[in-house]
């Protein structure tokens, strides 16, 4: 037991004298167009909560909510290929 806890000390003690000149690699800036799509924001539904929308609002409402949803799928298939891309770069 007392071997262990030798090999152990000398293990820990070893980590501390490691080099500090470690390379951290930096991350590039995202793309504007990634970024664009992020901060774009969701309309509120029209309207005030517990009322009823008429036929044109509902209507109006879903196409720019879809619109939206789809611009949103978009932005994360984006992000992620240019996080994939990022990994490959980075040799991961």
């Amino acid at each position: 037991m007392a071997a262990m806890c030798v090999c152990l000390a000398l293990l820990l003690t070893g980590c501390a004298n490691s080099p500090t000149d470690v390379v951290v690699p930096s991350l590039p800036d995202a793309p504007a167009g990634l970024k664009a799509c992020t901060a774009a924001s969701v309309p509120p539904i029209p309207g005030a909560a517990g009322t009823m929308l008429t036929k044109a609002q509902a209507a109006t409402s879903l196409a720019e909510q879809r619109a939206i949803a789809l611009a949103k799928s978009r932005c994360a298939k984006s992000w992620g290929a240019f996080y994939d891309d990022l990994k490959k770069t980075m040799g991961e």
